[in-house]
């Protein structure tokens, strides 16, 4: 198992590569962007923009507790328009995060990838967030764990 403090490792399991990331250490942005990256398969060799990567899965742990830089939980706000007169809704960052943080990271994925239709595919089928330390993938795939003191 690795450390708590560690922000990110990856792991094959069954023919799929699972990008393990820990929201908590590290900004969002930066995982999104990783993530991005990986969900496309820039990182392959043969990388091609009209293919669909099955290969890489994305996981988010500690989605309720992600880490942020300056400000922006207090002054990023999302808005969505309900199509009826006087519908405009507004959240912020901190609400969306306590609310639904799998909402969250899925839309902010979803700016950082390209306007196809591959797109919808991509936020569906390979990523998935979780609230807490731990995830439900097995036990193959390992977790984020407290590193226990050693009594000597």
């Amino acid at each position: 198992p690795f450390e708590r403090g560690s922000s990110y490792f990856s792991i094959p399991h069954k023919g799929e590569i699972y990008h393990i990331f820990n929201a908590s250490r590290m900004p969002i942005g930066r995982i999104t962007q990783m993530a991005a990256k990986f969900l496309q398969g820039k990182h392959q060799p043969l990388y091609a923009p009209n293919r669909f990567n099955d290969l890489d899965k994305i996981v988010i742990v500690c989605g309720k507790h992600a880490y942020m830089t300056g400000r922006n939980h207090e002054t990023r706000v999302y808005r969505h328009h309900t199509g009826y007169p006087s519908g405009l809704r507004e959240f912020s960052l901190k609400e969306m995060l306590e609310k639904s943080p799998d909402k969250l990271f899925k839309r902010i994925l979803r700016t950082q990838l390209p306007r196809n239709k591959l797109r919808d595919k991509y936020l569906e089928e390979s990523v998935t967030v979780f609230d807490g330390i731990n995830h439900d993938l097995g036990d193959e795939v390992p977790n984020f764990v407290h590193k226990q003191p050693v009594d000597l």
